[in-house]
């Protein structure tokens, strides 16, 4: 059984260790990876099953990669939009950085409305993801931002997001074969309703319903016994809100957290601005982005940009290869592009507050 504190994750991802390449890593590592990364609630059963292995490979590999931090936490995919809730991006370029940008990421980190703070190189020194109500919330939160930069803050840039999609990490098996999926294993990990949700126009979650997105987003792996004595709930009570969340595609996915920087892999956000872009032409550049293996994420937003595109590459030559391949395939309606670097990830969705 893997072992993991409740209270570990809180969306920190690890850099300080000894980088093991991702090709030098174990195939049968990179592949319980892989399954995880797909669904962070899959039984070790199913994992083993779906690798060829026996639970106890599995069960040992896991807690390695929980203890070495490069499995860090487990955490949601939520769709925020669903709650009636708006995510800004902020990208902020400081005068000084070293001890002082230390200083502004800590106080960052305990802004509860701030929910991704990450640092970054290039054009802008840190990422912050700020969630609100309305405008007039997100107004007083941006404010506060502000003030904790004082004059160290030299510029800024707020794009409103409008999709968010997690595309996958394929990168952990390229050029590994695997498994197709069985019936079986498309019965764990509530991944039947995860491939079929059937959202209402109004969807009615209660404040239980937010206690148990908030605990699921401290550990999206927490054993059902463990819920229940949290929300002092019965077992289908439980599974019942899981399986209502996901109908409504509230919840979205359950996200295995990974500190890609100890396989020396380089994360990179494209941003880009279009022009021209028709629906035809839209659908075509995110049927590229799903094919392609080492884009992850895709973001649509409103603002100086229009998508960004999270990207983990080998080198500074692959992410090269990525961005110039992007940019043929697509001249016609890419009108602009930016590129940053992002060095690490302090925070990411301790928890929603309605």
């Amino acid at each position: 059984m893997y072992k993991m504190q409740e209270n570990i994750f809180k969306g920190e991802m690890e850099s300080s260790r000894k980088i093991c390449p991702l090709d030098k890593m174990n195939v049968k590592d990179r592949r319980i990876l892989y399954e995880l990364s797909k669904n962070g609630r899959f039984s070790i059963s199913t994992i083993a099953k779906q690798i060829g292995v026996s639970r106890d490979i599995v069960s040992y590999r896991l807690n390695n990669m929980i203890k070495n931090r490069l499995v860090p936490g487990f955490t949601l995919f939520v769709n925020t939009n669903r709650l009636g809730l708006i995510k800004h991006i902020i990208y902020i370029k400081l005068q000084h950085t070293g001890k002082e940008e230390n200083q502004l990421i800590n106080k960052f980190i305990q802004e509860e409305d701030v929910v991704w703070v990450a640092t970054c190189s290039g054009n802008w020194d840190l990422g912050i993801i700020i969630l609100s109500r309305d405008l007039d919330h997100f107004n007083k939160t941006f404010n506060k931002v502000i003030n904790i930069c004082g004059n160290n803050l030299r510029e800024y840039t707020v794009e409103t997001e409008i999709e968010d999609k997690f595309i996958g990490l394929r990168f952990l098996v390229d050029g590994i074969k695997t498994k197709e999926e069985t019936k079986k294993y498309l019965k764990d990990g509530f991944i039947k309703e995860l491939k079929n949700p059937s959202p209402t126009d109004d969807p009615k979650i209660d404040s239980t319903d937010i206690k148990l997105i908030n605990l699921l987003m401290k550990n999206s792996r927490m054993p059902l016994a463990d819920i229940c004595t949290n929300l002092h709930l019965s077992a289908p009570s439980v599974e019942n809100r899981i399986k209502k969340l996901i109908k409504e595609e509230i919840i979205y996915g359950f996200m295995t957290q990974i500190s890609f920087q100890i396989l020396g892999l380089q994360w990179h956000w494209i941003l880009l601005r279009t022009k021209n872009l028709t629906e035809e032409r839209e659908k075509e550049l995110k049927i590229y982005l799903e094919k392609h293996a080492y884009i992850t994420w895709l973001v649509k937003t409103i603002g100086r940009w229009n998508f960004q595109l999270s990207v983990f590459a080998k080198d500074a030559l692959h992410f090269r290869e990525i961005l110039s391949d992007l940019r043929k395939e697509f001249s016609d309606v890419i009108a602009d592009y930016d590129s940053i670097m992002i060095f690490n990830q302090h925070k990411y969705m301790h928890s929603i507050n309605l």
